[in-house]
């Protein structure tokens, strides 16, 4: 604690230069992209402050799991640079886009895993290929299902008064009164 409050400030700026993205709130981001080599594409979009799944299905996604995984990726730190021939990126596994508040744009693509453990990672605009932590590499290539909120009702059973269910041309609506379910339809 020998540093001034000045010194610290600097300290601290030059241990954030090797972030690789200069969005630094993952509360700030509204949507990630993950194509992968195989042509699958997985969105995830905030709509009203939570996150939704676009493609390959719309549905309500995993809050924690994305949140986690947007986080990840904005922590990304550079461990060096390489050339871009050396890398394998003219072939990447993943190319991701991640938009933000403000109209930011990150776009990278990422390569295999290296034999040293490291990932290279080619960000839009840069001419060299960073070199990063491959922790995050799994998770991109998780099956968009992991990614989905498995839950279909998001109302609690409790507070559920009515259930209709259609089949075959038939229907049967059953009422809740008090604690108790009573078939109302087609007959009491």
């Amino acid at each position: 604690d020998r540093l001034s409050g000045h010194e610290k400030d600097k300290a601290e700026t030059s241990a954030d230069s090797k972030k690789l993205f200069d969005v630094k709130n993952p509360e700030d981001v509204n949507s990630l992209t993950i194509r992968s080599a195989d042509g699958s594409e997985i969105v995830l979009a905030k709509v009203d402050n939570k996150w939704r799944m676009t493609k390959p299905v719309d549905a309500a996604a995993e809050a924690w799991q994305v949140d986690s995984l947007v986080r990840d990726l904005l922590d990304l730190e550079s461990h060096g640079t390489v050339a871009t021939t050396e890398t394998g990126l003219d072939k990447p596994k993943f190319n991701v886009e991640i938009s933000a508040k403000g109209g930011k744009l990150i776009k990278f693509a990422v390569v295999n895993k290296t034999q040293l453990g490291d990932l290279y990672i080619k960000i839009e605009g840069h001419k060299q290929a960073d070199v990063v932590s491959s922790d995050v590499y799994e998770r991109l290539g998780k099956p968009a299902n992991e990614l989905r909120d498995k839950q279909l009702v998001g109302v609690a059973a409790n507070n559920i008064k009515q259930l209709t269910i259609d089949s075959d041309g038939q229907r049967l609506v059953l009422q809740k009164t008090g604690n108790d379910w009573n078939l109302v339809g087609p007959k009491k």
